[in-house]
């Protein structure tokens, strides 16, 4: 249950991040089911539909951090689906994009980068005895496994691109309910795919380094550059 941004030449985000008396404009669109973008201290509310682009603008006058609420009942998580809005003076908002638009130059820490930031953590976790609705990533790099057709299947580059592309193609029996994962083909660049990988045989190899992890920046998971037009997309 989660909301993403995505903005002209920068990455996906999972904070708003805007500047001060500009007018933004928001597309939104849902992955799955109904939901509702509300932020209380805007007085701005809208409905996400499935299949179908809603538009809202909103214009924010105080700096500061604001909360982003989900006011249409999407589910067992639908009181965790919350966001932080951030608004910036333009200075401080131009610093922001850059500051988050700039990944680590390791592949593995890029990986562990792209994990906080394009969705991966809000169902995959990272520690082997940590379910959170889909398949830990901890160790899964080699592993055979059968499918929910009975299909036995090893856990590689190619499984990897096609569970990428159709999540629902080849899946564990214990996951087939709980998957909903919208399809990543032609969100990430081949850099960034690659970046990934890099990342789970480092977790399979346990070689993610401290000073890897040390060399990700904070997520603060925002990302936008804005005051033109954002895309909005509502999951879980």
């Amino acid at each position: 249950w989660y909301w993403a941004f995505t903005y002209p030449n920068v990455s996906e985000s999972f904070e708003l991040h805007v500047p001060i008396c500009k007018a933004v404009r928001l597309n939104m669109r849902s992955n799955d089911v109904l939901h509702s973008f509300y932020v209380p201290a805007f007085r701005a509310k809208q409905d996400v539909i499935p299949g179908r682009v809603n538009v809202l603008w909103f214009r924010p006058i105080l700096e500061g951090q604001y909360t982003l609420f989900c006011t249409e009942y999407c589910g067992d998580n639908h009181s965790e689906m919350m966001a932080k809005v951030e608004v910036h003076s333009e200075e401080s908002f131009q610093k922001k994009l850059v500051e988050l638009n700039k990944h680590p130059e390791s592949p593995v820490a890029h990986g562990e980068w792209l994990y906080e930031r394009k969705g991966c953590k809000g169902c995959h976790s990272l520690d082997p005895t940590k379910v959170v609705i889909g398949p830990s990533f901890a160790g899964a790099w080699n592993i055979e496994f059968d499918t929910s057709a009975g299909q036995k299947v090893k856990f590689d580059d190619a499984y990897f691109i096609e569970s990428l592309e159709s999540p629902q193609a080849k899946m564990k029996p214990e996951f087939v309910k709980a998957s909903q994962m919208p399809s990543y083909k032609g969100r990430l660049k081949p850099n960034e795919v690659d970046a990934l990988k890099a990342m789970l045989k480092a977790l399979e190899d346990g070689q993610i380094t401290q000073e890897e992890r040390d060399a990700i920046p904070a997520p603060t998971e925002g990302q936008v550059p804005a005051a033109e037009q954002t895309g909005a997309t509502a999951s879980n």
